[in-house]
């Protein structure tokens, strides 16, 4: 059987005939490149049976077939014959490549090569957990490169600093200064994208202000993520006091008329490093009843812990189940394989020079390096 190519080549070559254009052979092997068109044009013209023949007597030849749905339209008589088949040569060469004693000069043409205007160098990822949770930066790093592109290197981080999670406004404030922390420590590796693998988004503005490179928020990016797949989406998080954390990120982000619900489980943060059948069961139950009362048609995890569960959950759940953690490695990827970077003439330039006290001194130094 012949491949893609061949039945390309010799399809334009039909369109030539039936056109008269003066097509030369190697503008007919570029044509190559896009098998599947041309193919399927030449399948759907009006072209003369002689034409037809040739085709199928050539194919034949080479021990392969081709569905012919073409309609026969009788060719004007011109004072001068144009051949059906112009001599290319990648037709004269059809007399040696069937026969065994040669392969066929197209046998060994290459698709043609697509350039990059983006480095194939692999992409350096940083996770950020706001919180200082070891246990919890591993597991969302495994869950990040899960999902990463096989160039994609996830690096997870933790402050060195604040609470062992984030379940108030109080923790938050420490959560997005160890944020703050770990972007000034990363300023010189080169990292790519950054995110920040927290659902309250810490520091995101700040750590936005720290780099060119693009920072994404598990909250921001799941919530996008939500809607592309359903008309509305209901979060189900942590514990209930932090939902009022998650309706101003609905506000900032713009998803009021997306986000049909916000649904706290009380279900402490630090207890998602246990997991088992228990944890994933109360889970679940809060998240059929917030798809029956909201109407949605997706859930969105509403804490990065929860990335571990989403598997589950979507299977027993039979609608999307967003995490955040991996909606924002793919979408942090795609940022970076479009050449886009933070904005550096508007809020997002870098913090302006002036003197720094106490514990966090070293953080003020250089900031516009």
């Amino acid at each position: 059987m012949v491949d893609e190519q061949l039945k390309a080549l010799l399809a334009s070559e039909t369109i030539k005939a039936m056109h008269g254009r003066d097509m030369t052979a190697r503008a007919a092997e570029a044509r190559t490149g896009i098998a599947a068109t041309d193919f399927s044009r030449s399948r759907n013209c009006k072209v003369d049976r002689d034409t037809i023949d040739r085709l199928i007597t050539i194919l034949e030849r080479l021990d392969t077939s081709v569905e012919v749905d073409l309609t026969v339209t009788p060719r004007p008589v011109v004072a001068k014959a144009q051949p059906a088949l112009a001599p290319s040569r990648a037709l004269v060469a059809t007399a040696a490549g069937h026969n065994g004693s040669r392969s066929a000069p197209w046998a060994q043409i290459p698709p043609p090569s697509v350039p990059s205007s983006h480095p194939t160098r692999p992409m350096n990822l940083l996770l950020i957990n706001p919180n200082t949770s070891a246990a919890m930066t591993h597991s969302m790093a495994e869950a990040a490169r899960s999902v990463a592109a096989a160039g994609t290197r996830v690096t997870g981080r933790q402050p060195s600093f604040g609470p062992a999670s984030i379940e108030s406004h109080f923790d938050e404030v420490f959560g997005a200064a160890g944020v703050a922390e770990q972007m000034r420590l990363a300023q010189d590796e080169g990292f790519d994208a950054v995110v920040i693998a927290c659902f309250g988004d810490p520091g995101l503005d700040a750590a936005r202000e720290l780099t060119t490179a693009p920072v994404i928020g598990i909250a921001e990016a799941a919530f996008h993520a939500a809607s592309f797949v359903a008309t509305g989406f209901s979060v189900v998080t942590t514990m209930t006091r932090t939902c009022i954390t998650a309706e101003r990120l609905v506000q900032r982000y713009g998803f009021e008329r997306t986000c049909r619900g916000i649904h706290g489980t009380d279900i402490p943060v630090l207890a998602l490093e246990e997991g088992g059948e228990e944890l994933l069961a109360r889970i679940e139950a809060a998240a059929r009843q917030a798809l029956l009362a909201d109407r949605s048609g997706a859930i969105v995890l509403g804490c990065g812990g929860m990335a571990s569960l989403c598997a589950a959950l979507q299977q027993r759940l039979g609608v999307p189940v967003v995490d955040g953690v991996t909606a924002a490695v793919k979408m942090a990827e795609a940022l970076v394989a479009l050449g886009l970077k933070t904005e550096k003439r508007g809020d997002y330039a870098p913090p302006l020079p002036k003197p720094w006290l106490g514990w966090a001194a070293p953080l003020g130094v250089n900031l516009r390096k």
